[in-house]
């Protein structure tokens, strides 16, 4: 204002309203701070892509605060760290079976459903890059502690392959004569941070496996067993199986399992699935 006006503004200021009067103008510091107020109070659309709501930072994912010199500066929610789960899942393979499959919601009912859940509890919490053998029938939950297992695991950072191991055997048999597409298969399965292998060596009726099958296998075992990976397996074969049909993957599995090895035998009442 000019000092002509600033004289006339005074001399009428009482009869304007306290609403109606000019804001003192803002320094630096509280425009910077009213900047972060107006992000901080917008919303954003991440919960579009992964499903998550977050109350806290309405779905932007980050807060915006000042440093000590006033620049703004991006501070994550603590959302980002579910987000991120989320991702790892959905491209893992294993789609919202983590949902359904936690440790929490398998039933303990025996001894022997409390053994395989503490067991399948111990490897997750564990540090070593060990691997995990669950074999039994169907139907007694080897999918379901496998795939908790998984979710821990990437809860705390590791990111998780999940395959059927049929579907992979015959991507693996169609591209044989595709070096390109062959070795792309055979490197992601092989290279995967965690290797979660549902239904090893599967086979109708569960017969003996095929000569190309247990050739397959032993190449991706043996690369991630001289690499030390990470590698869950669930199947319906015992560990004396896997010897029967070939020694050295079953030497290798036996070695590297030690401890953290399942085999749930078959019997009554051990199909959850069977149970209303």
């Amino acid at each position: 204002m000019t000092a002509s006006e600033t004289s006339i503004f005074d001399a009428f200021s009482d009869m304007i309203p306290d609403d109606c009067k000019p804001l003192s103008p803002l320094s630096y510091h509280e425009y910077a701070l009213k900047q972060c107020e107006w992000y901080n109070e917008s919303s954003g659309n991440l919960n579009v892509s992964d499903g998550y709501n977050c109350e806290e930072c309405k779905n932007r994912g980050y807060f915006q605060i000042l440093d000590e010199e006033d620049n703004h500066v991006m501070r994550p929610c603590k959302c980002q760290r579910v987000r991120t789960f989320i991702r790892t899942m959905q491209v893992s393979g294993l789609g919202d079976l983590y949902r359904r499959c936690t440790f929490d919601r398998y039933k303990v009912e025996n001894d022997w459903q409390r053994q395989c859940k503490e067991s399948a509890l111990a490897y997750a919490k564990g540090s070593s890059n060990g691997w995990f053998y669950f074999a039994g029938q169907s139907g007694c939950g080897k999918t379901h502690l496998c795939t908790a297992i998984c979710s821990y695991l990437a809860r705390h950072g590791r990111t998780i392959m999940y395959v059927v191991w049929k579907s992979v055997f015959d991507k693996l048999v169609q591209t044989k004569f595709k070096d390109a597409d062959h070795e792309q298969i055979l490197n992601a399965v092989i290279n995967a941070d965690v290797l979660y292998i549902d239904d090893f060596l599967k086979t109708p009726k569960n017969a003996e496996p095929a000569a190309d099958m247990l050739s397959y296998a032993l190449e991706i075992i043996d690369a991630r067993y001289k690499t030390d990976r990470k590698t869950i397996f669930s199947t319906e074969f015992m560990i004396d199986d896997i010897f029967r049909f070939d020694d050295a993957l079953g030497g290798r599995i036996a070695e590297k399992t030690k401890k953290n090895k399942i085999q749930v035998s078959r019997g009554d009442g051990k199909n959850y699935r069977r149970k209303e």
